[in-house]
């Protein structure tokens, strides 16, 4: 009983200090433009302010389903701290999936939760001292960093670490990743083909990135009725059981204890 208490106690001090926290980053994020024009006595150019509201509109779109996507894969600590330090897709969210396949715990649960939250927040502080280690010996590293033998190297940062991240994920089931990553091939071309490389594609991919989840659920859920992933669903299910007799075993010990 004293666990369920302490369990929801953690429940509401997360959602309570996450949602001011929220509230605080929001508005110190949306203040940065109006105290710029303070402080440099800027007025706001409407017509270009105009020619971006598609894209503000967008990134709203982005922003939600984002949302409704990584929430229940991070639970409510590492949504809220995720969503207030930034970079989710490209940092947090595959620290948190690492470490929580590392540890060997189930998504949504409470281990995994912790688990996620724990992982963020140092993801946050390594990258908080990073930067400022940075932004100190910038003036040091801007040689080294400009060097044309480093280029090549740093524009595959990226695709080296996702590409890692996918050997491992497809590699456990190959059947599952087929539609995803014949979809989201063809996002990349078709947006690369028609809009370029520029702010509009990174975009529109960006609003791929959660459809593709959509459609990987859906796709797998349809491959597992039609017993494609037979084998798959009967592993899981043995582990299940192994695990539920492992804890009957270990309650009925604690009971003999």
């Amino acid at each position: 009983m004293k666990t369920v208490k302490n369990v929801r106690f953690f429940d509401d001090n997360t959602h309570l200090y996450g949602r001011i926290w929220g509230v605080i980053a929001a508005v110190l994020i949306l203040s940065y433009p109006f105290v710029c024009m303070i402080i440099f006595d800027a007025a706001i150019d409407w017509s270009i302010f105009a020619t971006g509201i598609s894209i503000i509109v967008m990134y709203c779109a982005v922003g939600a389903v984002e949302t409704f996507t990584y929430s229940p894969m991070l639970g409510s600590g590492g949504t809220y701290l995720g969503f207030v330090t930034g970079n989710l897709s490209n940092l947090k969210v595959p620290c948190a999936l690492n470490c929580m396949e590392q540890a060997g715990v189930e998504k949504g649960t409470e281990e995994a939760e912790i688990i996620s939250t724990v992982s963020i927040a140092i993801s946050s502080i390594v990258t908080m001292i990073i930067l400022i280690l940075g932004v100190v010996l910038i003036s040091f590293l801007t040689p080294i960093l400009e060097n044309e033998n480093l280029k090549p190297a740093f524009d595959n940062v990226l695709p080296a670490l996702f590409g890692g991240m996918a050997v491992v994920y497809i590699s456990k089931n190959w059947k599952i990743s087929v539609i995803p990553c014949v979809l989201m091939l063809l996002v990349f071309i078709i947006s690369s083909y028609v809009t370029g490389s520029g702010d509009l594609a990174g975009t529109l991919i960006g609003v791929m990135v959660p459809v593709g989840v959509v459609v990987t659920v859906v796709s797998a859920r349809m491959m597992y009725k039609k017993g494609w992933l037979g084998e798959i669903g009967s592993v899981q299910s043995s582990e299940s059981t192994q695990k539920a007799d492992e804890g009957v075993a270990d309650k009925t010990d604690e009971e003999q204890k």
